[in-house]
């Protein structure tokens, strides 16, 4: 069992039931399938359970029909769904005005009461992720996703790269189940790559920079273009693998010939994002 730092009741988990970091590397999607997979999702409230005297609820995210081997497991406190409600209220206000939020109360709710609550939270959150496109709105993503890249990032600049890895893949996982679009997946498999580089697998920096490569296709102004094809190119050579066509498209992509230290590297790039 991994577990992440509790800030402020915004937390994640991951278990043995999530995917493991390799089985990621080799199911990264194509470019095809984030653009055109129709996902639908449920959610499955486990348990709630106090932390830091805040009551923080335990949820599976798994796809609505037909077996799921990619089931994950978040936590989020109360504070983070009426957050989520009023950021839905300002940029999909469709999708919650016919439903309603559970009420804050004056005093800190008993155990009943938020086991009650969830309840409330598990129906609204199932009604509004299937409104529209309001999955791969900017509400959804800021409380799934950015939670755990942020945490990801401040672990980066700690020098903290296992941990740091961990939170990138949750975050790659619960991008791929909302149909993240390849925008906001780049950087995200970009901190992963920092990360594996940073612990020396320079197979899983190949693995995936290979993927990510893909997915930039030819999009030679992503400013993560450049430095990307640095990291994949000095994995390969330590693994003693052919570097020429990633060196000519090296060349292709940097025709201005900056030199090394003109250029951003991904941990930059990252830092810089959040």
């Amino acid at each position: 069992m991994i577990q992440t730092e509790h800030n402020d009741g915004e937390t994640s988990e991951g278990s043995e039931e999530n995917e493991s970091e390799s089985s990621i590397v080799q199911r990264l999607p194509s470019i095809s399938s984030i653009a055109k997979e129709d996902v639908k999702i449920n959610f499955e409230f486990l348990r709630t359970t106090k932390v830091n005297n805040k009551w923080v609820y335990v949820i599976m995210i798994m796809k609505d029909t037909g077996f799921d081997a990619d089931q994950i497991k978040i936590e989020r406190s109360f504070s983070n769904f009426s957050d989520l409600h009023d950021r839905l209220k300002k940029e999909c206000p469709y999708a919650v005005q016919s439903i309603d939020f559970p009420k804050k109360t004056m005093f800190r709710p008993t155990e009943n009461e938020a086991v009650e609550r969830s309840r409330y939270l598990k129906k609204y959150l199932t009604f509004v992720a299937h409104q529209g496109d309001v999955m791969k709105s900017n509400a959804f993503q800021h409380f799934f996703c950015i939670p755990h890249i942020k945490k990801a990032t401040e672990l980066l600049k700690c020098e903290e790269y296992s941990r740091s890895r961990t939170e990138y893949f949750l975050a790659f996982q619960l991008q791929k189940k909302l149909d993240a679009n390849k925008e906001e997946i780049i950087p995200t498999i970009c901190g992963a790559i920092e990360t594996n580089k940073n612990l020396k697998d320079f197979k899983a920096v190949n693995d995936l920079g290979e993927e990510c490569l893909s997915l930039l296709s030819d999009d030679n102004s992503n400013p993560y273009l450049l430095p990307l094809l640095y990291s994949v190119i000095d994995a390969r050579k330590r693994l003693n693998l052919d570097t020429s066509q990633l060196q000519i498209k090296l060349r292709e992509c940097d025709r201005k010939g900056k030199h090394d230290s003109e250029i951003e590297t991904l941990r930059e790039l990252l830092v810089r994002r959040y």
